[in-house]
């Protein structure tokens, strides 16, 4: 089976019309890459989603008679994404890209597994090549499925660093956050939280590249602490965006995250007050 798919060849490997599946890609519903004009489907990205339920939710239409209450009510908030800043420019104004790959909590819980392996990687390679301390991006490969959304999220999170290396190959190597992880696994949620707050001290959120899962999260937590409860309209682009098809998988990414990372809303709330302390 191919690993690029058209619509055509992914409607024959799920067995859907292509109406359907086009559908999902307006409501950015399913993975896809929109690259020179062509649009294509990867299949590892499809099976992924396939067995994440959460990636293909649609909203239920609305009752006759509650369409236009739904839109007043929503009239207040439909603009959030322009509204809410972070260090004077608003949320519209980041990538916010987000993996489907982190739909769910289960797929944070193994930060911990793919760390301990990157920690082993590089150690390994001390002893193999005299003291390289890093790894290039193929040598994580077997680490994990999907390692690229794993290394990309983990260098978001300061776990792991990256610097240019020779040519257009880059470094990786863990930080001490990750070092701390790898020595206390149970603890991962907590050291995570630290090491974002080290970020943010630092004001390295879009340094060496931009932190989008960062961002995601303060947006989400800023708009509960509003009292609203985030939804797929809250995580719309403008229409010029390029990852603007995506507001569904945007916002279950960072629901997952804030699901992972905190044991209650107290727990939210207090973190925030944290983050806000560093920004003022």
């Amino acid at each position: 089976m191919k690993i690029w798919m058209t619509i055509s060849d992914l409607s024959e490997y799920l067995q859907l019309p292509e109406s359907k599946i086009r559908s999902f890609v307006k409501k950015g519903q399913i993975p896809f890459h929109d690259n020179h004009g062509f649009l294509r489907f990867h299949r590892n990205e499809i099976d992924e989603w396939m067995k994440t339920p959460t990636s293909i939710e649609i909203p239920q239409i609305a009752k006759e008679g509650e369409v236009e209450k739904g839109m007043a009510a929503s009239e207040g908030e439909k603009n959030m994404i322009h509204e809410i800043s972070y260090r004077g420019r608003t949320m519209n104004d980041y990538v916010l890209t987000a993996t489907i790959i982190f739909i769910g909590v289960k797929a944070w819980k193994r930060i911990p597994d793919f760390i301990a392996k990157t920690i082993r990687g590089v150690n390994e390679t001390k002893i193999r090549e005299h003291g390289r301390d890093y790894l290039y991006r193929e040598e994580m490969k077997p680490f994990i499925g999907n390692f690229n959304d794993y290394l990309r999220v983990c260098c978001q999170l300061g776990l792991i660093d990256n610097k240019q290396g020779r040519g257009r190959k880059k470094y990786y190597y863990p930080t001490e956050y990750a070092e701390r992880i790898n020595q206390e696994p149970d603890r991962c949620q907590e050291i995570i939280l630290e090491s974002i707050l080290n970020l943010v001290s630092k004001k390295l959120e879009t340094f060496p590249d931009e932190r989008h899962s960062l961002f995601l999260l303060w947006y989400l937590l800023t708009l509960k602490e509003k009292g609203i409860e985030p939804s797929e309209k809250h995580f719309k682009l403008d229409k010029d965006k390029t990852n603007n098809y995506f507001p569904l998988i945007r916002l279950n990414f960072t629901k997952s995250l804030c699901e992972y990372l905190f044991a209650d809303r107290n727990k939210e709330q207090q973190f925030l007050q944290q983050w806000k302390k560093l920004i003022t």
